[in-house]
């Protein structure tokens, strides 16, 4: 089939399928298939739009590649109403705890002092004017600060966004189960309980113990316990999905791709993902989540995978 029949084929059920979402706080729909973007991995913004499309991701960090601002532009070049789509953002929290976040974004990253309240609510505002947004729909501390009193101190940040407006709803990412328990129990407490925690999550991809930035089924039953809706980056574990072959085989019957199927495994489990593509025929790809259901067997299986 010709690219041109693939995206006839699909353009009417992508429309409304893809902002199939589930509700993260009260009144907060998030879309489960969301686009994203990093230094290292860009996607094709207007056609993500133009194929289905309503959930979009990136990250105050990723500064390589112009990610944001050419998030911005799509949304700006759209006929769609800014109310029917869901972007999220993501800003540091520094000094990292893990060395890898500290090297890649932390070292160079501008401080207000020592008020890293301060410094989360000015995060904010420049991750906003990148894109070019009042506001955003979701906004996550994007790892963990070294201590939990500077995870605390600049998640109060996140808080004061939620309270006047920027924000719809906030949460948290690579947090594990024990760093969301250290957050929630910090002494002072937080006012607000992240609605969602996203993490590097796939099929064959999670630990059945807890790991350091919560790629685990741990965490992720932490996470339905506390109901803070869980969701992956890397759903498709940078491609090795596409080889396993319980993926390939339950492809097979089903008439669908690899990618595919791991997807839904993922949205089947009532959690969001955040694929990147410059491919048009990606896009629709997985936009098709939404077009067939895995049995219970087959979500066992591959949950074993």
């Amino acid at each position: 089939m010709s690219f041109a029949a693939l995206l006839l084929a699909y353009s009417v059920a992508a429309a409304t399928t893809s902002t199939t979402t589930v509700e993260i706080a009260p009144g907060v729909n998030m879309p489960f298939a969301n686009l994203g973007g990093s230094d290292g991995a860009q996607s094709n913004y207007t056609f993500g739009l133009a194929a289905g499309f309503r959930g979009f991701d990136t990250a105050l960090s990723y500064t390589r590649g112009n990610v944001q601002t050419k998030l911005g532009e799509a949304i700006r070049r759209s006929t769609i109403a800014r109310s029917d789509l869901f972007v999220t953002t993501k800003i540091p929290c520094c000094p990292a705890a893990s060395s890898g976040f500290q090297g890649y974004y932390c070292n160079g990253h501008p401080r207000n002092g020592s008020n890293l309240t301060l410094t989360a609510e000015a995060d904010i505002n420049s991750t906003l004017m990148d894109i070019g947004l009042i506001y955003a729909d979701l906004i996550l501390l994007h790892w963990p600060c070294e201590t939990i009193e500077e995870t605390w101190a600049t998640y109060k940040g996140l808080e004061r966004a939620l309270a006047d407006g920027r924000a719809r709803a906030i949460g948290i990412s690579n947090f594990n189960a024990t760093a969301l328990d250290d957050l929630l129990s910090v002494k002072g407490g937080v006012t607000v309980t992240p609605a969602f925690n996203q993490c590097g999550f796939s099929v064959g991809n999670h630990a059945s113990t807890e790991t350091a930035l919560g790629k685990d089924d741990v965490t992720r039953a932490r996470c339905a316990a506390l109901n803070i809706t869980y969701g992956a980056y890397s759903p498709l574990n940078h491609g090795k999905v596409m080889d396993d072959p319980t993926v390939k085989s339950i492809a097979e019957a089903h008439n669908v791709s690899a990618a595919a199927v791991s997807l839904r495994w993922l949205v089947q489990g009532r959690h969001t993902f955040t694929t990147a593509s410059e491919s048009e025929a990606y896009d629709i790809e997985d936009l098709s989540v939404f077009d067939f259901t895995l049995t219970d067997a087959e979500m066992t299986s591959l949950t074993n995978a």
